[in-house]
């Protein structure tokens, strides 16, 4: 099998690629071992995924929909004021 990205063999690939970032809670809709390759799963994983999750308005959002990070917290690093 080849990668979809890069086009290498991806046979001995370790690693799923999750359609929807496991960190918006998605646990199904994921590609099997072997569709996309390690060291593009990492790479989008570190440069793509983790700089958009780590956005503010992207925090605030996971933390108002009780989004759970993959250690199974809720952020909970914003403070909303008194009214």
């Amino acid at each position: 099998m080849k990668c979809i990205f890069c086009g290498v063999d991806s046979s001995s690939s370790k690693s799923v690629e999750h359609i929807i970032p496991e960190s918006f809670g998605n646990t199904t809709a994921i590609l099997r071992k072997g569709v996309v390759c390690d060291k593009c799963n990492n790479y989008f994983s570190r440069k793509v995924e983790g700089p958009f999750l780590n956005t503010e308005a992207i925090q605030l959002l996971r933390q108002e929909l009780e989004i759970k990070k993959k250690n199974g917290n809720v952020i909970t690093s914003f403070v909303y004021p008194q009214v």
